[in-house]
């Protein structure tokens, strides 16, 4: 019982962080979206390859990947770097311009996941993580053989036990 008190609120935490987690794409969505419009006008869009040399030369980060766009109204997106140390920088193919960047590392997702992974504690926070996450899995065993209903089969497990009396939750004679 003690395990549980002291391991709830991490857990709790983590439940959260991993309910918001959920949603990154909805919640980045937007920024992405004004970033990847472009002004399609009658100037001449440029070759991949000439992005490719403008992004190298204009951005101090070495580039990684190119994806290219699904329609000729979307800019040109670059990226350098894996995982937090990802970058993302987006290019106007037809005026030359960088539409913006995203620096993984800076973004609110990028914190809702250090909290749901490390609690913000770094390596510390890691090992607590797991440490919860271990107590969990004895805690959630122990109380299956605490509530499995003795020599009834496996339809007992769905049956409510009304008619018994009401420390039946608390006691393993059933």
């Amino acid at each position: 019982m003690i395990g549980g008190i002291v391991s709830a609120p991490i857990v709790v935490i983590l439940a959260i962080s991993g309910l918001i987690y959920l949603f990154k794409e909805g919640y980045e969505a937007p920024e992405r979206r004004q970033l990847m419009q472009v002004d399609q006008t009658w100037r001449p869009k440029m070759s991949y390859q000439q992005q490719w040399e403008f992004v190298q030369e204009k951005w101090s980060r070495n580039t990684t990947a190119m994806a290219i766009p699904q329609g000729t109204d979307k800019a040109t997106e670059f990226s350098s770097g894996i995982f937090s140390d990802k970058s993302l920088i987006f290019l106007d193919p037809y005026s030359k311009r960088i539409n913006g960047t995203i620096n993984i590392s800076e973004s609110d997702m990028n914190r809702v996941r250090k909290l749901h992974g490390e609690l913000l504690l770094g390596g510390f926070g890691t090992k607590l993580v797991e440490l919860v996450a271990c107590w969990m899995v004895v805690l959630i065993i122990t109380g299956l053989f605490l509530f499995w209903p003795r020599a009834r089969g496996w339809r007992a497990i769905f049956m409510l036990r009304i008619r018994q009396s009401k420390r039946i939750f608390f006691s393993r004679s059933a």
